[in-house]
């Protein structure tokens, strides 16, 4: 397929089945000798921001020196937004090509497996993600959830080195739940057995992730203390550590809150504007800490911090809180009730006392 006829055939693809499952995805890519295991991961998940924190995770591995890949939905202008190698998107023809590799290999799953179907828009796109980084030889590749968690494409994969679930509210209610516990059910379902989570979740979606994490003895970190409007967030943050967590972790964790003591007030120059990034920073920023310490067998130095700050610092996610012009105007993805109380939150600190015009 050419470019076009690959976005024509991504069209036409179904967005989901009735009922939902993990089990295509595992066939296609066993088929394949699960190459989605091939290099570590850094596994996003959550109601709002996670895409956010996935752009920073991938900017700072990026800036620390690590060929990274990152896999994000929705695209705004072009599909090939989704696919991102050291914050470059994936060209026309490279694009075409994986969609043609992933249809073939489509069409053989449903050969073996005479019971199967082609694969799913999202499961199609995810397939060609995984195929896009193991070509290109990238060392660590971070992916956004789609949608949920425990039935989400992206959760075939295993080589977790650290999971996020960025909060948990009301969305897709028609799908997860209606009631953040339920949705907590779905999105904790991207956990994995001793792999480390980072979460600024709370209240009965926390007890639900809480739960989750002691079954499978799961380390899980816990940020609190998380007034996105209070200036003091990087130095006043609460982190509680439950269960066991690697020393090097620790050690990298407590060299984090030293630098954050010293550095916060640098972290309001941030690429991606909005009050509400600072929470996404923070989280961001510890799952970076615990990967380093995890995979690499380090705590990161001020040095390699200070490196952060500067991927941080030039970091762009479009649609979120983002200022086009001086007068200003501002372009915010909020789609939900939790989103659009943290645009009403950065409206209010950046913007005090102004008359507003919104465009719905």
């Amino acid at each position: 397929m050419n470019y076009t006829e690959a976005l024509e055939y991504l069209g036409g693809l179904v967005p989901t089945l009735a009922r939902p499952t993990m089990e295509r995805m595992q066939n296609y890519f066993g088929i394949l000798d699960d190459p989605q295991n091939r290099v570590p991961v850094v596994h996003v998940g959550g109601t709002n921001g996670k895409g956010s924190v996935t752009t920073m995770v991938a900017a700072m591995l990026t800036a620390l020196g690590f060929k990274c890949g990152k896999f994000t939905g929705p695209h705004l202008d072009k599909f090939n937004e989704r696919f991102v190698i050291d914050g470059r998107i994936v060209d026309d023809s490279t694009f075409a090509s994986l969609a043609s590799k992933v249809q073939e290999q489509s069409h053989a799953l449903i050969e073996q497996y005479e019971d199967s179907v082609r694969l799913t828009w999202f499961e199609f796109l995810m397939a060609m993600a995984v195929a896009y980084f193991n070509q290109e030889s990238v060392a660590v590749a971070v992916y956004e959830v789609g949608l949920g968690g425990r039935f989400d494409a992206t959760n075939v994969l295993q080589n977790v080195a650290v999971s996020v679930i960025t909060n948990v509210d009301l969305d897709h209610v028609h799908l997860l739940g209606d009631t953040r516990a339920k949705i907590a059910s779905e999105k904790s379902g991207i956990m994995r057995t001793g792999v480390p989570l980072v979460t600024a979740c709370s209240g009965e979606a926390l007890e639900v992730v809480r739960e989750r994490s002691r079954i499978l003895g799961a380390p899980l970190l816990i940020i609190s203390n998380l007034d996105a409007q209070y200036q003091r967030i990087f130095s006043d943050y609460d982190l509680a550590v439950e269960g066991t967590l690697d020393a090097l972790s620790i050690k990298g964790l407590c060299h984090l809150r030293q630098w954050l003591s010293v550095q916060g007030e640098n972290l309001d120059n941030l690429g991606l504007k909005g009050a509400y990034q600072r929470v996404n920073t923070l989280t961001a920023l510890i799952a970076v800490t615990v990967y380093m310490s995890r995979v690499h067998r380090q705590a990161l130095t001020a040095e390699q911090l200070a490196i952060c700050l500067g991927a941080l610092q030039v970091a762009q996610w479009p649609g979120r809180f983002e200022i086009l012009e001086s007068q200003p105007i501002i372009v915010d993805g909020a789609h939900n009730g939790a989103g659009a109380r943290a645009l009403r939150q950065s409206l209010n600190q950046y913007y005090p006392g102004k008359n507003l015009v919104f465009v719905f």
